[in-house]
């Protein structure tokens, strides 16, 4: 016979108690906390967000010094990587890394610098593809060794066997969040 769930006291105490078993950890020190995080999960949460942005702001110094911001710099990758094929906005949009909120302005800033140009598809006038220029594919040769180089140090001393476990670890979370609300869909405001 299955007995019901215990009541949860309402006063707080059962939060106090668990913050209270959770050591302080040296990113609560790091982030000058006094007390320790409620759980792990809110913890993990707080160090995935922390060392992206310590990532990301190492990179995007990197990129400014090209003129380039992380998302303009995904884009040329992504067309790159797409060929004499191209992409068109919403295939873009689908593998950017960071969601852009509005693709056709990012995509116009670097058709105005002559990295990309946009082409009407024969079959369809209607149909608009991104390809990178000549000048874009050149300044992403002058970016590739910097970017690998600074990846190799912002992981420097972490064995490939400890950074593919890694991996493993946040496929999982992606998973995990994936499934726990709805995907997010682009709006096409305009």
């Amino acid at each position: 016979m299955d007995h019901p769930p215990a009541p949860h006291p309402t006063d707080g105490s059962e939060r106090a108690d668990a913050v209270r078993m959770r050591p302080l950890t040296p990113l609560a020190h790091e982030l000058g906390k006094r007390n320790p995080f409620p759980s792990a999960a809110e913890e993990c949460f707080v160090a995935i967000v922390r060392t992206a942005s310590m990532l990301k702001g190492q990179a995007n110094r990197l990129l400014r010094s090209h003129r380039l911001t992380e998302p303009s710099y995904n884009i040329l990758r992504i067309l790159r990587g797409a060929g004499e094929g191209g992409r068109c906005g919403h295939e873009i949009s689908a593998q950017v890394i960071s969601e852009v909120p509005d693709m056709t302005r990012l995509v116009d800033r670097l058709e105005k610098i002559g990295l990309c140009e946009r082409r009407r598809v024969d079959g369809d006038k209607r149909l608009v593809r991104v390809f990178i220029t000549a000048k874009g594919l050149d300044l992403l040769a002058q970016l590739d060794r910097s970017i690998h180089d600074l990846h190799r140090a912002q992981f420097a001393g972490i064995p490939d066997d400890e950074l593919e476990e890694l991996l493993l670890r946040l496929e999982r979370v992606r998973s995990a969040a994936r499934a726990s609300s709805p995907p997010l869909v682009p709006t096409d405001r305009g």
